[in-house]
C-alpha cells in the first residue's frame, strides 16, 4: 500500500509538472535552433518525437549509442500521467474550479492529439505539371521497390509494391502471385552512383548495375534535399536457384527488365507513392514577386480537381495561405519550379487535425471561465467585508 501511495504522490506532485514543462520548453528551444542546420523534419524527430536524445560514439569494433537527454515523447508521457493522476489524487471536482478542470483537460487533449498526429498522419508531395493529370503523391523521404507484370492488353498491369521498411538486409520477400522471391542483399539509405564503361566487381550480375560503382553516403537531413536510396537484390526461383542480382536506385531512370518462364517483369526503386481516386490537373500557376526583387509575394495554383468515385468536378485555387481540405486530407501550396511550369503541393492526411483546434478552444474557455469565477468570488468577498 505504501508503494502505491509513493507512486501516486510522485506522479501527482506539482514539482513533476514544473519539471516536465521546463523540459518541454528547453526541447522547443533546441528544436527551433536546430532547424536552421538540419531542417524541420529531422529536428522534430530528433528532439520532439523521440523517447531519448541519443549520442553515438564510435567504439573499437562498432558504434555505441547512449541516451543523453529525455526526448519529447518521454516528457509528454510523464506530463500526461502527471495531469491524470493529479486530478484523481489532489483535485476534487467543485464548480468554482470548473475552469481549472477545463484547462487541464485541454492540455491532456493536446498531448493526445500530438501523439495521434505523430503515429497516424502521413505527409507527401504532389508534383503538378501544366496539363498533365495525376492521381498520386510521393513521400519525400521513403521509397518502395516496385515489380510490374504487364498485361496483354496493357490496360491492367499488375503492380507489386514493397515498402522501404521491408528492405532490410538478408530479408527474403515472397509474393504468392510471383514465380520468384526477392532476397535483399543490401540497402543504401543514401548513395553515390558512378557510371563506368566497363563492368565492375560489385556483385551485380544483371542490368545496368553491373556498370555502376556505388558508394554509401551519410543520410541527408535538410528538407530541400532527398537521399539517393539504392538497393541490391537477388531473385530466386521456386526451386531455390538464383536468377541473378540487380542494383536498383531512385537515381536510375526507367525500369530494369527480367524475363522469367517467358513472362517479362520490370523492376524499379522509386519514391513511395500514395494513390487516390482523385485526378489533379494544373491549369495555371501564378507567381507574383515583390517589385524590383526575386522574393515571392504570392504564388497560387489553379487546379482542375476530379473525384472519380463521386463523379464530381471542381475548380480549386491553392495559395500560400489558402489550403484545400477534402475528406481528412489537406493540400497546401508548398513550392514551385521549372520556370513556373511545376507546382509542388504538400499533402497531409491527418484524421486528428481537429483535436488541436478543440483543445485550444477549450483552453481559452477554461481560462476565461476561471477568471470570471475568481473575479466573482473576489467581488463577493469584498462586498461581505464592506458590510462587516
Amino acid at each position: 500500500m505504501s508503494m502505491i501511495n509513493s507512486f501516486l504522490r510522485f506522479f501527482s506532485s506539482l514539482k513533476l509538472t514544473v519539471i516536465c514543462l521546463s523540459l518541454l520548453f528547453l526541447l522547443v528551444i533546441m528544436t527551433t535552433f536546430s532547424q536552421r542546420y538540419y531542417g524541420i523534419h529531422y529536428s522534430v524527430s530528433y528532439f520532439m518525437t523521440s523517447w531519448f536524445i541519443t549520442f553515438t560514439a564510435k567504439g573499437f569494433l562498432n558504434e555505441n549509442t547512449f541516451p543523453l537527454f529525455p526526448g519529447g515523447m518521454l516528457v509528454s508521457t510523464l506530463l500526461f500521467i502527471n495531469l491524470l493522476v493529479a486530478h484523481f489524487v489532489r483535485f476534487k471536482f467543485q464548480l468554482r474550479k470548473l475552469g481549472i478542470w477545463l484547462t487541464h483537460f485541454s492540455i491532456i487533449l493536446l498531448i493526445v492529439g500530438s501523439a495521434l498526429t505523430h503515429y497516424l498522419a502521413v505527409e507527401s508531395l504532389l508534383y503538378l505539371r501544366k496539363g498533365q493529370p495525376i492521381n498520386y503523391s510521393e513521400h519525400s523521404r521513403l521509397t518502395e521497390l516496385v515489380i510490374v507484370q504487364p498485361s496483354i492488353d496493357k490496360n491492367s498491369d499488375l503492380i507489386f509494391s514493397i515498402q522501404e521498411k521491408s528492405l532490410t538486409p538478408a530479408a527474403e520477400i515472397l509474393i504468392k502471385e510471383l514465380p520468384f522471391s526477392i532476397k535483399v542483399l543490401r540497402f543504401y539509405k543514401n548513395s553515390d552512383l558512378r557510371l563506368l564503361t566497363t563492368k565492375v566487381k560489385n556483385g551485380i550480375t544483371q542490368g545496368i548495375g553491373s556498370f555502376i560503382d556505388i558508394q554509401e553516403k551519410r543520410s541527408l537531413h535538410r528538407d530541400d534535399l532527398r537521399d539517393s536510396s539504392s538497393v541490391e537484390i537477388e531473385l530466386i526461383d521456386q526451386n531455390g536457384n538464383s536468377l541473378g542480382t540487380w542494383l536498383l536506385s531512385i537515381d536510375l531512370d526507367g525500369y530494369q527488365r527480367v524475363v522469367i518462364n517467358g513472362t517479362p517483369y520490370f523492376l524499379l526503386l522509386r519514391p513511395l507513392r500514395f494513390y487516390t481516386p482523385y485526378m489533379f490537373t494544373l491549369k495555371q500557376f501564378i507567381h507574383e514577386k515583390y517589385l524590383g526583387s526575386t522574393i515571392p509575394k504570392n504564388y497560387e495554383s489553379h487546379i482542375d480537381f476530379y473525384d472519380t468515385k463521386r463523379q464530381e468536378n471542381r475548380d480549386i485555387r491553392l495559395s500560400m495561405n489558402r489550403p484545400f481540405r477534402y475528406e481528412n486530407v489537406t493540400y497546401f501550396q508548398a513550392s514551385f519550379g521549372e520556370d513556373d511550369e511545376l507546382s509542388i503541393i504538400q499533402v497531409v492526411k491527418n484524421r486528428a487535425w481537429r483535436i488541436p483546434y478543440i483543445s485550444c478552444f477549450l483552453l481559452a474557455i477554461g481560462l476565461c471561465l476561471q477568471f470570471i469565477i475568481s473575479l466573482f468570488m473576489f467581488l463577493r468577498r469584498k462586498r461581505r467585508q464592506s458590510r462587516a
